[in-house]
């Protein structure tokens, strides 16, 4: 999520996905997931997600239901109700370094190991919570091939 300059990290890398009115859909710069991505809500400020307006909560869904689509079509995942694979979303505020800003975290989760951009993906989690996962860190090139991957997803 941060770049580093002279060793130190100073500022978030954003791969911006696609936007609504109320919503930004970003990559998240930890790949183990392939795909990983999270909606941020345009509007600042911590919120909880049963208190959102019904305008934002129904575009929020919007934007959701576009992100699984846009795994579908980029990655092969399966993850509607009778897929094979699945999706994990966490409603997350609780960070200060981004003052609490209400945020969906989308994390796919892959039943068989994927290929793409010359790397193979496996889920060696499958099954059980997401979190923890092993950290990788992937070159620049290949988090902007999925970056690119679900931005023509998500047209």
């Amino acid at each position: 999520f941060w770049e580093k300059g002279g060793g130190i990290m100073t500022k978030p890398v954003l791969r911006s996905l696609r936007h609504y009115t109320r919503w930004g859909v970003f990559l998240h710069t930890e790949q183990y997931f392939l795909g990983r991505s999270y909606v941020w809500r345009l509007q600042g400020g911590k919120i909880d997600l049963l208190d959102l307006p019904p305008r934002e909560l129904d575009e929020l869904l919007v934007a959701l239901q576009d992100v699984r689509r846009a795994f579908t079509r980029a990655f092969n995942h399966h993850g509607e109700s009778d897929g094979e694979d699945l999706v994990n979303y966490a409603w997350l505020c609780n960070h200060e370094n981004h003052g609490h800003h209400g945020h969906m975290h989308v994390i796919t989760r892959y039943r068989k190991s994927r290929k793409f951009a010359g790397r193979v993906f496996q889920d060696g989690l499958w099954g059980q919570n997401y979190a923890p996962y092993p950290k990788q860190t992937l070159p620049v090139e290949v988090l902007d091939e999925i970056a690119e991957a679900m931005r023509h997803a998500l047209l």
